[in-house]
């Protein structure tokens, strides 16, 4: 699975289609973009899933075919 990232109001206006109130679409819109240019998170890739399990990870779609 991969986080596409949308541009603050993009992200606002995809969620006040979706349902969200106008004000809580712009908070989650503007913690978004603070926790993934703080943490750079959606460029990192991780091992995690074979360390713990032994195995390698799979796609998401087979995953829960399964």
């Amino acid at each position: 699975m991969r986080h596409v990232a949308l541009p603050p109001d993009e992200l606002a206006a995809h969620l006040t289609r979706h349902g969200v109130p106008e004000a809580y679409a712009q908070l989650l819109a503007f913690i978004d973009t603070r926790l993934a240019a703080e943490a750079e998170a959606e460029a990192e890739v991780s091992d995690a899933v074979e360390r713990v399990t032994g195995r390698p990870p799979r796609n998401l779609r087979p995953f829960l075919h399964a």
